[in-house]
Parts: C-alpha cells; sequence; structure tokens
C-alpha cells in the first residue's frame, strides 16, 4: 500500500493488521523526529486504536534509533537474534506497560527453520519515503479534502437510495452538506459536484442528478 493511504486512515483499514518494514526510514527515528513526516506518523500512532488497527514494525536498533514520542506509544518490542549456524531466530518479547499489563512482562520464544520465510520479501530492498515524496502540510491538506469529498458524495448516495429522490438543486444540497456539519464554499462543493454528476440547467437553478451514485443505478 501506499504510505499516503496509511496517512489518511482510510475506512477500509478498519481492524486491519498493518507491517510496516524498516519503520526507521518513516521519520519515526530520533535524527528526524521533528521532521514533517515524523510528526504525522507519531500523530498516526496516536489513532491506531480508533481505527482498531494493529501496526507491526521492524527496524534496527529499536532503542538507540526510535524517537521517543514513537516508543511512548509501542506496547510490545520484541528484541530477535538469527543463530545461522542452527537456522533458528531466538525472540523476546516485552511489554511496555498499560492498564492492563505491567511493564517488563516478557515472554521467550524461537522460529526454527527461519530461513523459509527469507523469500516472502525482498531482502536486499532498500526503502527510505524521504527518496520517493516529501510529507508537506499541502500533501496533509490533499488527504482531508479527499475525506470530505467522499463525505457529500455518500450523503448524497444514502439520500438517492433511501429517500428516493433523483435530483436536487445547488441550493438544496448546499443546505444539506452544513446540516451534516460540513463547512464549504460553494465554489468549491459546485466543482465536486459538476466532476461526477450529470446537471441541468433551468433559469438560474442548476439541478444535480445524483441518482447515478445509488448502487441500484442502470
Amino acid at each position: 500500500m501506499e504510505l499516503e493511504e496509511l496517512l489518511t486512515l482510510d475506512e477500509e483499514l478498519n481492524g486491519s493488521v498493518i507491517f510496516l518494514d524498516e519503520f526507521q526510514t518513516l521519520g519515526t527515528d530520533s535524527i528526524r523526529s521533528t521532521s514533517s513526516m515524523g510528526v504525522v506518523i507519531s500523530q498516526l500512532l496516536y489513532q491506531v486504536r480508533k481505527r482498531n488497527l494493529v501496526i507491526i514494525a521492524n527496524t534496527q536498533n529499536y532503542y538507540d534509533t526510535i524517537a521517543s514520542r514513537v516508543q511512548y506509544q509501542v506496547n510490545w518490542v520484541i528484541d530477535c537474534k538469527y543463530k545461522k549456524d542452527i537456522d533458528t531466530i531466538f525472540f523476546k518479547s516485552t511489554h511496555t506497560g498499560s492498564n492492563e499489563i505491567p511493564r517488563g512482562v516478557s515472554n521467550t520464544g524461537r522460529l526454527y527453520r527461519a530461513s523459509r520465510f527469507w523469500n516472502l520479501y525482498k531482502t536486499q530492498q532498500i526503502q527510505d519515503p524521504y527518496k520517493q515524496f516529501t510529507i508537506t502540510a499541502e500533501t496533509i491538506r490533499e488527504g482531508e479534502e479527499q475525506k470530505t469529498i467522499n463525505r457529500v458524495f455518500n450523503i448524497l448516495k444514502y439520500i438517492a437510495e433511501n429517500e428516493g429522490i433523483e435530483e436536487l438543486p445547488f441550493r438544496e444540497i448546499f443546505s444539506v452538506m452544513n446540516e451534516n456539519g460540513l463547512s464549504l464554499t460553494q465554489t468549491r462543493l459546485g466543482r465536486w459536484l459538476r466532476s461526477r454528476l450529470p446537471v441541468r440547467k433551468s433559469g438560474e437553478n442548476r439541478y444535480y442528478d445524483i441518482s447515478v451514485l445509488s448502487d441500484n443505478f442502470d
């Protein structure tokens, strides 16, 4: 998945288990912890419980490389050591402490024939999001705007499917959005509507065909 999808916390991610490789490259390391990406990732981790997400991340030298603000939000730290001569990974999981589990509670275990899993991912692939893009305030705003657009059309889809309405004038759509807590300018709302809905002009009024949003539309 693209990092932008993770940062926007789309509802489709609810209840997911997400694996993040080389976690320190996502701006969570102590060197870049004050960068835009580091702040965004930190805020993301604050929100995972609301989405019922489980994030499993790997990194090297966890205590030295991961910023304290990120460590604070980690539940379990799992230290691993690979013994090549017997092809076994030995690990120790330690809880960081919560209302349910005391700090320092730990378990140990081992994974035999560990090399059978090597071909499941590219161990030689170098990942650094800073080489792909830079998280900026504009990127964050674009993600928030897309969530608002989705909500606008979800509201209109609900009206089309549950109230049997096929067409609405712009003024009524604008009023409905305000009633649903969406603070939009008429210019922005009009641009979004024109991009997806057929429009019919009658005098000074514009009527948008919302029936095309319904799953029953044919």
